[in-house]
């Protein structure tokens, strides 16, 4: 049994008052009760009788076939057959027209400089899937070639579906006066943070989504310094030259649930 209401611009008076209709003028509200797949009741606001704590009283004034219009679901009291007392109202869920892709999402949410290196399998909506079916693998590692230059490091991680074949892979590098091999592993270890919290992002839809408690999603690293920093995110964070990365690493493993 279903219960929406609509408003009506038209001639009448009536006010709304804490989701209630009330008195304002050229507006007038209809509550229409769904009784099935084949048609709906039609109520008019009553204003002969007084407003009571259970809501202001609208009687059935037809009976028409379909489906009635809604702009927000209601709930009712004192329920019959030819009149409803309506208690609060709630606006109807629409459902976003253009829902946001991964690649948009992960775009818009981060520097699009960061991902020119990023090779991708398709559009990547694939990772929702591998993530639920729990089939989805994740490594990451750093460089560090002090020979070359010692004010750069870098930080490469894949992304692969066991079931599905498909991969996302990348890159970040860093010039910094603190570069180092620890700073590359860092680096390698937050690409796939980012990657992960666009996917949650993009479908707020899905059973998995940013900021939910999901089954536990692991990622691989040679690195012990990565491994303890990423499964104690909330653990009270040190000055030094990886403080950076630090910070951004544990921003993101607190968004969702990771074992490193």
């Amino acid at each position: 049994m279903v219960f929406c209401v609509i408003i009506v611009y038209g001639r009448g008076k009536v006010r709304e008052s804490g989701g209630i209709p009330g008195k304002r003028k050229g507006i007038s509200f209809l509550v229409y009760h769904a009784f099935s797949n084949e048609g709906y009741n039609v109520y008019q606001r009553c204003y002969v009788s007084v407003t009571t704590r259970s809501g202001p009283r609208f009687n059935k004034i037809s009976t028409l076939p379909g489906t009635p219009p809604t702009s927000n679901y209601a709930s009712v009291v004192n329920y019959s057959s030819n009149h409803v007392n309506l208690h609060s109202t709630t606006p109807a869920f629409n459902p976003a027209t253009n829902p946001s892709s991964f690649l948009t999402t992960l775009l818009s949410n981060s520097d699009p400089s960061l991902w020119s290196n990023l090779q991708i399998d398709g559009d990547g909506s694939w990772l929702i899937d591998a993530i639920n079916n729990e089939s989805l693998d994740i490594c990451n590692d750093g460089s560090y070639m002090p020979d070359l230059s010692r004010s750069a490091c870098s930080g490469a991680f894949i992304l692969r579906c066991r079931e599905s074949n498909r991969e996302i892979k990348g890159c970040f590098t860093d010039n910094s006066h603190d570069a180092d091999n620890y700073r590359g592993e860092l680096l390698g270890s937050i690409g796939p943070l980012m990657l992960l919290r666009a996917v949650f992002l993009s479908c707020p839809e899905s059973s998995v989504h940013d900021d939910a408690s999901v089954s536990t999603i692991r990622l691989h690293c040679d690195n012990r310094g990565v491994v303890l920093h990423g499964n104690y995110p909330h653990s009270p964070l040190k000055d030094g030259n990886t403080f950076d990365m630090l910070k951004k690493r544990y921003w993101h493993s607190r968004r969702f649930t990771i074992e490193f």
